[in-house]
This record gives structure tokens, sequence and C-alpha cells, in this order.
């Protein structure tokens, strides 16, 4: 391969043949020359050719309608693109399996009057079940992305009997004569190169046998599920990392792990199977720890939905949760990485034990699970949540947050939601930026039945940027466009709405605020430079153990 186009189409063309493809439908056209040459170039696969696009697209459905398989179609940009439309809408309202895979101008050709460019991106929208849009080909594309959603899609594609479409932005030059990039691909795509199996595989059972296995739970989990979840566990007897997201995080059992994402910058186990239930993780050092392992990677994730960020080669098993336990092996012997995680959670457990003495905005959340009993604990994005899966450790609590998008807006409202449908005490833990961006929220409190406190780290800004690598510009730029300080305190805020204030200073001042029988507002002040070394501090005491 001597350029990126010629590479990327590629790996896309050898993913889509392991994916079960095998007959391609082709117009001619120039920019599309990538994709015409990567499918001819392949000795599984079948081309039929036709100069009209709108013929093309009937060709492709009427040879998938008679053989129930999918089939791909490729053609050039601009008004080759439209004359697929008739092709895709009969396919869709018919349940007939089509892939197409378009070829489109770079960014800069789009609307402005460049030739054979129209804005072609979605518009099969209303007609397909998927839509990829493929940039520019460079050193900069992650091909193993590529792989994953491109396997996904058709999987979609087979799954739903409905159409997909790839729109792909070519760059000059097309062809790879006299062309010689210098293109080097990762260990892991080289390995796959040499397998017949495809980046993604998909199926509905799998054998289980491990000796260092593990199971990641993350978002988006029901109450059931992880009592599901935790069943699978105690069958196979592996450790399971609950994201911070989970209610069972914060329950006491022998198989859970907590203080992984503080164990993780220690510790780098080998593991040789990883089972992944549920979303995406919240912890990037156990995602980092993820991406690198050699482990089989196995997601079982019931919904036909890409949630896959980590792109790793995997099996994705489309089965429930229930299913999963019903079929999963009977197993003796715990995974030896069982023991290992047991270890160094006492470590942990020790040591924090030792150093959050006094309250500050490291030590919050592991003193707010000790003296909070049976209460919803809403907990805010940025710092909250990230304290929290790294430090908490167990308590009476019933976890919810905003982690689909992550924002700070909307948090105080959402908690009120949470506190009105459940009629229990509700505690909305948030920073200062989270807050403001709520305020007027807090007018939905007075009308609540049962004590509503809001736990407020007040660290003058975004704190959490203190942590980023953008910390290290220029302090006064780094000040005015991130962390953003605003002087502000919340007292009056909490007069204004009616509830009662507890400043907080001391473990003591918490317990207190946390036994107060009514609808209040909590306010730590906290120094980011401070937090920031802090928490350095004890990872370095940490990593000496």
């Amino acid at each position: 391969m001597k350029t990126w186009n010629e590479a990327c189409t590629h790996f896309v063309i050898e993913e889509i043949v392991r994916q079960g493809v095998r007959t391609f439908f082709v117009a001619p056209g120039s920019r599309s020359s990538p994709l015409v040459l990567a499918a001819s170039q392949h000795p599984l696969i079948h081309i039929e050719t036709h100069f009209d696009e709108r013929g093309l697209g009937f060709l492709a459905l009427g040879h998938s309608k008679a053989t129930q398989l999918p089939v791909a179609i490729i053609t050039t940009s601009g008004s080759a693109v439209a004359n697929l439309l008739p092709a895709l809408v009969e396919a869709h309202q018919s349940s007939v399996p089509l892939i197409t895979l378009t070829a489109d101008r770079p960014f800069e050709l789009i609307n402005n009057g460049a030739n054979q460019a129209i804005a072609q991106s979605a518009i099969f929208k209303d007609f397909v079940c998927e839509q990829i849009e493929i940039p520019e080909s460079s050193s900069k594309t992650v091909l193993e992305s590529l792989l994953s959603r491109v396997g996904f899609a058709i999987h979609k594609c087979k799954t739903m009997k409905k159409p997909i479409h790839m729109n792909w932005h070519f760059q000059e030059p097309l062809s790879p004569i006299d062309q010689n990039e210098n293109i080097t691909l990762s260990e892991s795509l080289l390995k796959w190169k040499e397998q017949s199996q495809p980046w993604t595989l998909f199926s509905h059972s799998v054998n289980i046998q491990s000796l260092r296995g593990i199971i990641c739970a993350g978002g988006f989990l029901s109450h059931p599920e992880q009592n599901v979840i935790l069943k699978i566990a105690e069958k196979l007897k592996m450790p399971i990392l609950w994201d911070v997201q989970n209610t069972f995080r914060f329950q006491v059992h022998h198989l859970s792990i907590p203080h992984y994402d503080l164990i993780f910058d220690k510790l780098q186990p080998e593991a040789d199977l990883i089972l992944h239930f549920g979303s995406s993780l919240t912890s990037k050092r156990l995602n980092h720890w993820i991406e690198k392992s050699n482990a089989q990677y196995i997601r079982i994730y019931p919904e036909v939905e890409n949630r896959d960020f980590l792109n790793k080669q995997k099996i994705l098993l489309n089965i429930t949760y229930q299913q999963f336990l019903e079929n999963a092996p009977q197993v003796i012997h715990s995974s030896l990485l069982l023991e290992v995680f047991q270890t160094e959670v006492q470590k942990v457990d020790k040591l924090i034990e030792s150093e959050f003495q006094n309250l500050s905005e490291m030590s919050l959340p592991y003193h707010v699970l000790n003296h909070t009993k049976d209460c919803n604990l809403f907990i805010g994005s940025s710092m909250p949540i990230r304290d929290l899966e790294r430090f908490g450790r167990t308590g009476n609590v019933r976890i919810y947050s905003n982690r689909g998008a992550s924002g700070i807006d909307g948090n105080i409202a959402t908690a009120v939601g949470i506190a009105q449908s459940t009629q229990i005490q509700t505690l909305a833990f948030v920073g200062d930026l989270t807050l403001l961006y709520d305020l007027n929220s807090l007018a939905m409190v007075q009308p609540l039945t049962n004590p509503f406190k809001i736990l407020v780290v007040n660290n003058q800004g975004g704190g959490i940027f203190s942590f980023l690598p953008i910390s290290k510009i220029q302090e006064s730029t780094f000040e005015k466009y991130f962390k953003t300080p605003h002087s502000l305190k919340f007292k009056d805020a909490a007069s204004f709405f009616g509830l009662k204030y507890f400043k907080l200073e001391t473990v003591a001042d918490l317990k207190e605020a946390l036994s107060f029988n009514g609808h209040c507002l909590m306010e730590l002040s906290s120094d980011s430079a401070e937090n920031v070394k802090a928490h350095r501090s004890l990872t370095q005491k940490y990593l000496s153990l």
C-alpha cells in the first residue's frame, strides 16, 4: 500500500468482505477510484458494473432481494449519488440490506461552487439505518475506528434489513501510481491483517475459558441488570470493576473492586479475558488499560447500537445479560486477578483512612458516603464524579448522573426530578460552575416533601482543567479562558431560594449538614492548585507502598 487512500479503502473493503459481503455493484467515476481499486483487487469479491447509477441501484436491489444477502454499491460523487435515492427508498420500504459507499469531494470543495460537489453527506438520511461520514484519509486516520464503525454498520444493516450509507471524502491524488506515502500500521492492525476474522465478530454465544478474566460494568445499567451481572461474576468467579455510575459500585461484595482508578496508576495486570457489560466507562485509566491489553475483549450489549469508542478488536454478543448468565459455565477456581486486586484494595483502604482525617475537596466523596443513609446521590460531571470513583468506598446510596453527554447544564433540575419520582432524600453533589449554570432550578426545591440537599465544591471555576495539559499554558490565559474564576459564594443564593446554608470546613460540619432534616445548600471552598498537589501526593504515597 503506497498511499493513505489506498490503505484506508483496502482495510474497509477487507472488513466488509469479512462481514460476509461478496458482491459489489460499481458505476464508473474518478473520485471513487480508491474504492473501486480496493474492491477489484480482492480475490473474494465479484463485481457487476453499469454506467447508470439509478439502474445500478435497482440491479443491486434485485440481487439482494433474490439472494437475501447484503450487497455493496460504489459510486462517484455528485449527482451519481443522488441517482441511488430511488433504489434506497425501495430498499428501506421493503427491508433490503444495501451497503452504499459513495465518494465525496474534500471539505474545502463543498458548498463553494466546485465542480461535481454537492451536499451529499446526509442525502439518504430518511432511508438508511446508519450513516457514516469518513473524512479525508491521512496519517491521522484512526483505522481501528473505521473498522469498528464499518463492522457495526454492516451488522445493523443485516440485523435490521435496511440500507446503510458510507460517504467518503477523498483527497487527491486518487490513484497510487507514482505516489509513495509513509504508511505505518499499528501492531493490532498488523495482527488483524494476518487473520481472517473480522475486526468486530458478532455472535450469540461464546466459549468462556479464562484463568485471568475480569468483568467491567459500564454505565446506563438498570438495577436489575446490575444484579444479573453480579450473578455472572459469582458464577465465573471473576473480579468486577463497577463504573461509578452504578449503585452496586458502592455495595460490599468480595468480587467488587473499589479504587481501581487509583490502582491502575500502579498496576497493569495481564488479563486473558475482558467481559464488558453496559456502556462506556468513566475511568480513563481503565479505558487505557483495556485499549492496551492483549486480552480477548468481549462486549455484551443487547441493543443494536454502537457504544465502543475504544475501537478494540472484539466479539460483540447481541444477547441479554440474563441469557449470558444462563449460558455461562459454572467455574470452580477464581480468576488469578482477584487476589491481586484485593491486595491492592486493602493497601488503598488503609492509606485513605489515614490520609482523609480532615475534610477537603479530595476527601469529600469518602466522607459523604460514610455519613449518608438511604439517599439518592446525584453526582455532577467533572471533578465530583472522578473523585467519587477514585476515592469512594461503600455507602447506602442510589447513584444517578447525566453522563450521556456529561454536560454541566440542568444537573439540579435532573436531581429534583429524581427526588420527585422516588420520594426519598436526595443529595446533589456538584461543582460551582454546574450550580451556577442551573441556579434558577433551586426554585424547584421548596415544594419537595423529602429533604433535598445540594453539596457544592466551590473551587472558583473549572477545577478539572487544573489536572489537564492545558493548565501549563500562560497562567493569565488559562485563568481567563479555561478556569474562568468568578469570586462568588453561594450563601446568598441559599437564602434567596429559602434553603438553610451550611459552610463546610470540618468533617463535623459535614455530618451536621447531612443529618439536617430539611432542604439545604452545603458549600465547601477549595483551592484548585492545592487540590492538584494533594491528588498527586496521595498517588505517590500509594505508588510507594
